[in-house]
């Protein structure tokens, strides 16, 4: 059970969560290795999962008849969601 959700996380949840980790750890490497372009078009990939890990998460709460926690980003969704793992 996820911490503070009341609820337990899908498989394909727990999927789009390692991809986004992933995909932030290639940006930053990227970023690092001062390939702008390159970290640019795997931020573009991270936000696309995180659209994807926000609009499942949407989904399951309609089908549950759950409120939203609200949150007014895919960013500050998935920050949500990684620190209640």
């Amino acid at each position: 059970m996820a911490a503070g959700t009341g609820g337990t996380l899908n498989q394909q949840a727990r999927d789009l969560i390692a991809l986004a980790s992933r995909q932030f750890d290639d940006a930053q490497a990227a970023l690092q290795a001062g390939d702008v372009a390159g970290d640019s078009l795997k931020t573009e990939a991270l936000q696309q999962t995180l659209r994807d890990l926000q609009a499942q998460r949407q989904r399951a709460a309609a089908g549950n008849g759950r409120r939203l926690d609200g949150c007014s980003s895919p960013r500050a969704f998935v920050t949500v969601v990684l620190v209640r793992q």
